[in-house]
């Protein structure tokens, strides 16, 4: 039981520091001064443009230093990349396991976002936005009774990603409670 909670410890502390380099990266807040945001905008502005790149059931968004490809039409990252490094997560993960945005809604078990729409809502040679739609069906299903957006943006020169959700209730809709949402990336041990 201790070496097990050793190991879980041990993926938490890379999650945490996996999820730091995407946010300490990816945030021009994140920057020291005003003049190292204006040597950031530089390097984006030398950096290539973003590719948008689809395959059979997957799309990746490439602006030369960071990479991330998704599931389609379900939204999930299966592989980051960056500067070089391939793939930051783990590879003893089922492919749409590797990470997943989920919501909390007072009650066991969470709920897994697995969007069923894929759309690109912004694309130029700065910024990529991708956008997986949950719809939710009462007809179908009884739990969760939300709309889910799940975005993601790639911009030029950028070392991260941004994610964000959208939430939608609908009048007459069942009374839910929602506790939170998660977003969790398994990191590569070996990276």
């Amino acid at each position: 039981m201790e070496k097990m909670q050793k190991e879980m410890n041990r993926r938490m502390n890379k999650l945490l520091q996996l999820v730091f380099i995407l946010i300490a990266f990816a945030s021009p807040e994140s920057s020291a001064s005003s003049s190292s945001f204006s040597s950031r905008k530089l390097l984006a502005d030398e950096a290539p443009p973003l590719k948008l790149i689809t395959g059979d059931q997957q799309v990746t968004v490439d602006n030369g230093l960071f990479s991330a490809t998704f599931s389609v039409p379900e939204g999930m990252i299966n592989e980051i990349r960056y500067n070089g490094i391939s793939n930051l997560l783990s590879e003893n993960e089922d492919l749409n396991s590797r990470m997943y945005f989920d919501a909390v809604s007072g009650k066991p078990p969470a709920f897994r976002i697995d969007a069923t729409k894929y759309n690109v809502t912004v694309q130029t040679d700065e910024q990529v936005e991708l956008s997986f739609t949950y719809t939710w069906d009462a007809k179908n299903s009884s739990v969760f009774p939300v709309n889910v957006e799940k975005r993601y943006v790639v911009l030029r020169g950028f070392s991260g990603i941004y994610i964000y959700g959208i939430y939608e209730r609908l009048k007459g809709w069942p009374d839910m409670d929602f506790v939170q949402t998660r977003i969790v990336f398994k990191p590569n041990g070996d990276k």
